[in-house]
């Protein structure tokens, strides 16, 4: 039995950038966690970005011909979001004040409402491709 011990699961997806068929990164407890931009190999904390989500028109749609603007909120300082309530579907959780467009796609499977975020995710952005991974970290107890 591990004690205290820390597992990382690494969730990759790409962008829907010139993409066939997009790939959804599945939420189940909440759309929260912390945004980083990744800019000449490094990672940076989106601290005090304005962050949209639009709800896709369609699961095979690109961000966002057709979507509609749901939600805006801005990062903490560290960089740190909350969307406290969502239905089922397909969303994108956009950056609209970066330097070209950057988006996450992301698949709510059922309804959820939360007021707290008790998840340790990483939504991760790569500014010069487009490509998206998010990082879902869990202790085992």
């Amino acid at each position: 039995m591990l004690m205290g011990t820390q597992i990382l699961l690494l969730l990759t997806m790409f962008s829907q950038m010139g993409l066939a068929e997009q790939q959804w990164y599945q939420v189940r407890e909440g759309v929260c966690g912390k945004v980083l931009i990744k800019r000449n190999g490094k990672l940076h904390e989106a601290k005090r970005q304005k962050i949209d989500l639009y709800r896709s028109a369609a699961k095979d749609v690109p961000c966002c011909k057709g979507s509609t603007l749901l939600l805006t909120t801005q990062t903490s300082r560290s960089g740190k979001f909350l969307f406290e309530s969502l239905d089922e579907g397909h969303y994108f959780i956009v950056l609209p004040d970066s330097q070209s467009l950057l988006s996450i796609p992301i698949w709510v499977k059922q309804k959820y409402s939360t007021k707290a975020c008790d998840l340790d995710q990483r939504f991760i952005i790569d500014a010069a491709t487009g490509k998206s991974e998010v990082e879902l970290r869990v202790s085992v107890d």
